[in-house]
């Protein structure tokens, strides 16, 4: 009986196709740096799907079937860095070698790939030079492309399928000519940062966003604060303001339960 290679024959003439480049780096920092058992299911999850598509593609054969239509570019500036930035998200269409229709990808994106880094843990003893392992590091976000018109018209070059389509062009995440096309698409390519945040707060949109961070700011300050305070001057925790602490806890809980008490005994006699 002779041996038979798992290597189809189309598999073979759809690997000699040069296929196109798409961003994968996240997936890709997890297996480089060694972390493929921790790679989170909704990364893995856009890998396989992405690659499958890609792997089935068959641009020899069905090129003029071939789509890859951008469908929304946002607009922002990190907060990492406060860069103005640009994220392209991608529609895929396409068929096998059979003619048949894959799966489409709906929202691939571009323009952003988070980092997982690896921190070298050194082997104990006077000699710290000799990495004995690696750890997992903090993640690192990546913007590749930012905010000019001349990167804009590379993203409209990318497209690989009809001219005319409608993009939705969203700053901050949101359009900024509401129910305007003509309008929005020219204030995104032609307006500043500075005018287009003063549109953005006459829809509210902006505003609100910022109004929330900033709540989140008083959070958290409010709760460092708040924290200190169980804490003497030595840094040392002070078991007798907990004990205050966990007391008016105690009697504000059994005002409200008596407060509610006589509430439910109002309501049955009112009934």
């Amino acid at each position: 009986m002779p041996v038979v290679s798992t290597i189809k024959p189309e598999q073979e003439e759809q690997n000699k196709i040069q296929k196109f480049p798409y961003e994968d780096r996240t997936y890709q920092s997890y297996v480089e740096n060694g972390f493929e058992d921790e790679i989170p299911d909704s990364v893995k999850q856009i890998h396989e799907f992405e690659t499958k598509f890609h792997l089935g593609l068959d641009l020899k054969t069905y090129q003029n079937d071939f789509k890859r239509i951008v469908h929304t570019i946002t607009r922002f500036k990190t907060m990492e860095t406060g860069e103005e930035v640009l994220i392209y998200y991608e529609r895929w269409e396409g068929k096998n070698f059979l003619g048949n229709a894959l799966p489409p990808i709906l929202d691939h994106w571009e323009g952003f790939w988070i980092e997982q880094t690896r921190i070298p843990k050194y082997r104990e003893g006077s000699d710290s030079t000799i990495i004995d392992h690696y750890e997992m590091g903090i993640p690192i976000k990546h913007y590749t492309i930012p905010w000019n018109k001349e990167n804009l018209q590379k993203i409209y070059d990318s497209c690989w399928g009809p001219a005319q389509h409608r993009i939705l062009y969203h700053f901050d995440g949101k359009p900024l000519a509401q129910n305007d096309y003509a309008a929005n698409k020219e204030q995104f390519e032609n307006l500043n940062y500075e005018q287009c945040v003063n549109i953005i707060l006459q829809h509210g949109g902006f505003m609100a966003k910022h109004v929330k961070h900033l709540e989140k700011e008083d959070e958290i300050k409010g709760f460092k604060t708040f924290v200190n305070e169980f804490f003497d001057g030595s840094g040392n925790i002070d078991r007798e303001k907990i004990q205050d602490f966990l007391g008016e806890i105690k009697e504000e809980s059994n005002r409200r339960k008596y407060v509610k008490t006589n509430q439910n005994q109002n309501d049955k006699a009112g009934s």
